[in-house]
Order: C-alpha cells, then sequence, then structure tokens
C-alpha cells in the first residue's frame, strides 16, 4: 500500500461514529456508515465552512491487544471546533501522519 508521512498544522473534524466500535478480525459494514455520512449526515450539518477534506479516523485504545476493539470516525474537515447535536467532533494536534488513500468500493479489505 502506498503511504506517506506528512507533517499537518492542528486540524478539526465533525462527522459520526461507527456506533459500538469496530472488533479486530471481524467483517464490519464500514461502506454503510460512509454512504449514509455521504448522503444523509452531509445535509444535516448544512453549510458549516467544511473543506471537502474528508478522512476515517481509527482510534486505538491502550488496551486494544486485550479487548480487540477500537472506534472508527467518518469525518469531515472544518475551519475550527464546531459542536453539533447528533455528531462527534475531532481535533488533530499539529504533527507527522501517515496518509494512505482508501478506495471508497473496496473499503474494508483496504483498511
Amino acid at each position: 500500500m502506498k503511504y506517506e508521512i506528512k507533517q499537518y498544522d492542528k486540524r478539526y473534524f465533525i462527522g459520526v461514529e461507527y456506533e459500538g466500535g469496530l472488533k479486530i478480525g471481524e467483517r464490519h459494514n464500514i461502506n454503510d456508515l460512509w454512504s449514509t455520512f455521504l448522503k444523509e449526515d452531509i445535509l444535516l450539518l448544512g453549510d458549516l465552512g467544511m473543506e471537502s477534506k474528508y478522512i476515517g479516523l481509527e482510534c486505538y485504545p491502550p488496551d486494544l491487544m486485550d479487548i480487540k476493539m477500537f472506534d472508527y470516525y467518518a469525518l469531515v474537515q472544518t475551519p475550527e471546533m464546531i459542536k453539533k447535536d447528533g455528531f462527534v467532533t475531532k481535533k488533530l494536534p499539529a504533527g507527522e501522519y501517515i496518509r494512505f488513500e482508501v478506495m471508497f468500493d473496496n473499503l474494508h479489505e483496504e483498511i
């Protein structure tokens, strides 16, 4: 898989979380999360100055190897921290990040 290491300034995102988290080794319907997010949830967000930069964010807990569960988010970038009922917000600090593209139609296998 092609990837790059890129330096980013702090960034803000708003979006939705995969309910219940993802269990390592099990098949999950991430495509449905993204489909609903892109077709319905974006409309509910309205015009928040979104930058048309989308990310799938995986957050691993310290006990990942014991519980084998992690959180997954479908997010769109915003110019500042924005709170809206029914949505999660994330602030990613400035720093180096591994960046790689994932094809939406083959999302589960790509991840």
